[in-house]
């Protein structure tokens, strides 16, 4: 949702419409990829928390949440980069629980490789953390509680590839 109140309140940034209403009937222009469905879980019983990078953030929220979460969605600068203090803070909790690094653009996906060094998404990926791909954080928050209620192993549902091509490079 792009709006509070506007007619036109729905957007899927980077994808367009993914149907439309013409003469009543229902006329659908995309589909989900096939074996995108994770499954229904009886309930949303693991805790996920979702944590906003912020320029010169210390790493404090990613620890507090770490300490008491099932799972982690973090959402990065640009293609999922975090400031030096909430990289370390991301990497230590990778330790206890899944993390997942999205963008906290309104469009595009998280990157692999664009940049280097301390905090970067490559530096995020090879030290653990799992890229959402295109999901936006809050997206991202609800797969991962998904998978997490369901049993799956986190990496194997999200932009998987993100973190095996990191690794190799």
């Amino acid at each position: 949702k792009v709006h509070t109140t506007s007619v036109a309140a729905f957007s899927s940034p980077g994808a367009g419409p993914i149907g439309r209403i013409t003469e009543g009937r229902v006329e659908l222009l995309a589909q989900p990829p096939a074996g995108d469905h994770l499954g229904l879980p009886d309930a949303l019983d693991k805790r996920v928390e979702l944590v906003w990078g912020t320029a010169g953030g210390d790493g404090r929220l990613i620890e507090a949440a770490a300490a008491e979460a099932d799972g982690l969605v973090i959402a990065g600068f640009g293609g999922g980069r975090l400031s030096a203090a909430m990289a370390d803070a991301a990497v230590a909790a990778v330790a206890r629980l899944p993390v997942v690094i999205a963008s906290r653009c309104g469009a595009g996906s998280t990157q692999r490789s664009s940049y280097h060094g301390h905090g970067s998404e490559t530096q995020l990926l090879a030290e653990g953390l799992i890229g959402a791909g295109q999901l936006h954080p809050l997206k991202a928050r609800l797969r991962l509680a998904v998978a997490l209620a369901l049993g799956l192993d986190p990496v194997e549902h999200f932009d998987n590839r993100t973190r095996q091509e990191s690794t190799q490079e």
